[in-house]
Parts: structure tokens; C-alpha cells; sequence
């Protein structure tokens, strides 16, 4: 909330009395909600799934803030949260500065990739992909990048993973179904089932599966 108010006082008095609280983002693990079955919190809703501090200091325009925190944090937060706010400039300057960046990145911020397409975020999803990190990461409910593309009837999305070989037949742990099966249930009941490119996105999933192009995949 600092963040999203500009209260760069606040900040730092948040990062001098903890520094891991850099790490913060706005996920079930540090907003746990009351009722596991509700929707999401307050902060999800407000703020957005998945944020950091330093997205959400772009996200209102506090410029000069987002800056502080970047300065604030370590690399592998700077690289994510570059990811996230569109910054290529710093998210190439930051990988080839760093040797082995990408394969020392923690656990948490390895599936990132896979948050970033659950929130339809082309730009930041490719970011992700060409600094190295990998396309078979999982995220919400156990599903795939490609899975969360496919959802979305997000056709260059899933153009852009299909480069990185994912899983093609990998089922997600919540509703045991692949990446294909996710297009077509979102083309019914998604998100963007009005405006999603549902016949493209499921024909690069097709395709990459080896298949004809021509065949009918909502059938």
C-alpha cells in the first residue's frame, strides 16, 4: 500500500526494519485468505495478482519510487520485477551481467513465467522466456504457461511458448486436463471467451502437437 500511495518515507522505513520484505508479493502466501474458497482478497482485487511492490509503484505512476525499490533489491527481484514492468533494457543488461542468473533463480521466482501468462501479460511472458526462463514452468492450479495462453485464446502468446518446446500433454492438477483442453473450455467459459483468438490458439497448439493444421480442435 505504500507503494501504490508514493510514500517513499514509508518504504523505506519498511525496508530498514525488514530488507526481505523486497521479496513481498500480492499471493495467497503473504495474503492468506480467511476462507480458502473465497475468490481472492482485497489486495488481489485492488492491486493485482501477483505484484510486487515495484509493479505497483509503476502501476500508479511513482516513477521515482519504483527506482528506490529496484536500487532497494537484489538481482534476482530486480530481473522479475524488470520482467514485469516491461524494462528489456534492463532485464538484457542484467542477464549478461550475471552469469548464471537464470539457473541460480529461486524456486518461487522460476514459475513467474507461468504467473505472468495466468495474468495475460504478453510482454512480460516473452521477457521472461528470452532471458531463459523455462516454458515448462508450473503456477496457478499446477497448469502450464502454455495452459494459462491456451485459457486466454492468446494465440501470439502461445506462438511465443510453442518456440521453447513446453509440454504439450501435460494435465494441470486441478482439473486434469492439457493445454488444448484449456482452449476449448475457455473459448466457452473464459476470461476473454468474447475477444480471445480461440481458432488461432488452438491451431498453434495443434500444430505444435505434430497434427494437421486443418483439423476442427472444438470438436
Amino acid at each position: 500500500m505504500a507503494a501504490a500511495l508514493g510514500d517513499a518515507k514509508l518504504v523505506r522505513k519498511h525496508l530498514d526494519d525488514d530488507p526481505e520484505c523486497i521479496h513481498l508479493r500480492v499471493t495467497d502466501n503473504c495474503f492468506p485468505m480467511t476462507n480458502p474458497r473465497s475468490g481472492g482478497t482485497i489486495y488481489q482485487w485492488t492491486l493485482g495478482w501477483y505484484v510486487s511492490p515495484h509493479e505497483v509503484a509503476k502501476q500508479f505512476g511513482h516513477d521515482d519510487l519504483y527506482q528506490l525499490l529496484m536500487d532497494r533489491s537484489p538481482t534476482e527481484v530486480k530481473l522479475i520485477a524488470a520482467c514485469w514492468t516491461a524494462d528489456e533494457a534492463t532485464v538484457n543488461s542484467l542477464v549478461a551481467s550475471n552469469p548464471g542468473l537464470i539457473t541460480n533463480l529461486s524456486p518461487g521466482y522460476q514459475r513467474h513465467v507461468a504467473l505472468a501468462a495466468r495474468n495475460n501479460n504478453l510482454t512480460a511472458t516473452r521477457l521472461m522466456l528470452t532471458a531463459g526462463l523455462a516454458a515448462d514452468a508450473l503456477g496457478q492450479h499446477r497448469a502450464t504457461p502454455l495452459h494459462w495462453a491456451a485459457f486466454h485464446g492468446n494465440a501470439p502468446m502461445a506462438q511465443a511458448l510453442l518456440r521453447y518446446h513446453p509440454p504439450l500433454e501435460l494435465k494441470d492438477a486441478d482439473f486434469q486436463s492439457t493445454p488444448l483442453g484449456w482452449a476449448i473450455h475457455g473459448s466457452e467459459h473464459g476470461w476473454h471467451c468474447e475477444s480471445g483468438d480461440y481458432a488461432g490458439d488452438g491451431r498453434f497448439v495443434i500444430e505444435g502437437r505434430g497434427e494437421t493444421s486443418g483439423k476442427n480442435w472444438r470438436n
